[in-house]
C-alpha cells in the first residue's frame, strides 16, 4: 500500500507497448502528464535555437524530439514516407469487406522464422488491405486453419518462389499442400529485394489498410529499416533481417504480384463510388 512507480520516456511509435500501456490505455489509478520544453521556466536560448533549426531541417524529428508527438515510422524506415502519406490521407481506417470480390492472400514462409500473410481485395483501382496474420513455429496446417476460419471468399494464394520446394513437415511442397485444399495457388514472380521495395512504393498510394486487422502488419512496415552503415549516421541499401522483415517481405510479394496481375488483366473502365 502506498507504493508508486514513476515512468518517464520519450515516445517513438504510437503502437509501441509503453505508449499503449501508459498513455493510450493507462491503469485506472495512473496520473499521466505530458511534460515538455515549454514547461521549463529555465529553458535557455541556446536550446531554443537548436529546436528552431531542427524544425526547419527535419520537421518530423522536431515534432517527436521537441513536441513529444509519436513518430509515423522509425528513423531509417524504408516505407516512412509511404506510411506518413497513408496516415495523412486517412487511408488507415475501417475497411469494409466486399463479399462479391475475392480476397487474395500473400505469404512469406518460415519455419524457425515467422510466417506472415496479408489479405487483400482489388476493388476498382484500389488495393484494400483487409487483414494480416503472422505466427511462427507451426506447420502449414495451422495457417490453413486460420484462413479457413476467416469469413472471406478466396481468390489466388500468392506464395514466394521457394514454395515449390519448401515442405513444412510434409512430403508435399507448400504449393501442393495448398492446392490439395482446392485453393488457386500462384507463385509470385521472383525479383530482387530492391525491385520489390520499389513495387511496394509504387502501389502504396492505392492501398487502404484496415486500422484494426492490419495493425500488426503496419507495425512491421513502420519498423522495416535499412541496416545502419559503419559510421552510424547513414544507412546501407540492405534491409535489416528481424521480426519486421517477415511482414514487410510478404508486403513486397503483394506489390509484385498485384503489379504483375494488373498487367495481365484486360483494362476495364470503372465508374464506382466508395462511401465510408
Amino acid at each position: 500500500a502506498g507504493s508508486e512507480i514513476w515512468i518517464s520516456f520519450n515516445p517513438e511509435l504510437e503502437t509501441d507497448e509503453t505508449y499503449q500501456r501508459f498513455v493510450k490505455n493507462p491503469p485506472t489509478d495512473s496520473i499521466v502528464k505530458k511534460v515538455n520544453w515549454n514547461d521549463n521556466p529555465w529553458f535557455p536560448e541556446v536550446l531554443a535555437a537548436e529546436r528552431d533549426e531542427l524544425k526547419i531541417k527535419d520537421p518530423d524529428s522536431h515534432l517527436t524530439v521537441w513536441e513529444g508527438h509519436c513518430r509515423v515510422a522509425l528513423d531509417g524506415a524504408i516505407f516512412a514516407n509511404e506510411i506518413r502519406n497513408a496516415t495523412n490521407e486517412n487511408r488507415i481506417i475501417k475497411i469494409p469487406y466486399e463479399a462479391k470480390k475475392p480476397v487474395q492472400t500473400f505469404w512469406d514462409l518460415g519455419r524457425s522464422d515467422a510466417t506472415a500473410i496479408w489479405f487483400a481485395q482489388v476493388v476498382g483501382f484500389e488495393f484494400r488491405i483487409l487483414d494480416y496474420y503472422t505466427n511462427h513455429g507451426f506447420p502449414l496446417s495451422h495457417y490453413i486453419k486460420i484462413i479457413k476460419e476467416k469469413p472471406y471468399i478466396y481468390g489466388k494464394m500468392w506464395l514466394p518462389h521457394d514454395a515449390d520446394h519448401e515442405l513444412l513437415a510434409s512430403e508435399l511442397t507448400i504449393k501442393q499442400q495448398l492446392k490439395s485444399h482446392n485453393y488457386d495457388v500462384e507463385i509470385t514472380p521472383k525479383t530482387t529485394v530492391q525491385a520489390g521495395i520499389e513495387a511496394a512504393r509504387t502501389i502504396f498510394p492505392k492501398c487502404w489498410f484496415d486500422i484494426d486487422k492490419t495493425a500488426d502488419g503496419l507495425q512491421s512496415l513502420r519498423h522495416y529499416s535499412y541496416k545502419p552503415s559503419g559510421d552510424g549516421k547513414t544507412y546501407s541499401r540492405e534491409p535489416m533481417h528481424n521480426w519486421a522483415s517477415h511482414g514487410a517481405d510478404a508486403f513486397r510479394y503483394l506489390a509484385v504480384a498485384l503489379q504483375d496481375d494488373k498487367k495481365s488483366t484486360p483494362k476495364i473502365k470503372y465508374n464506382t463510388k466508395w462511401i465510408v
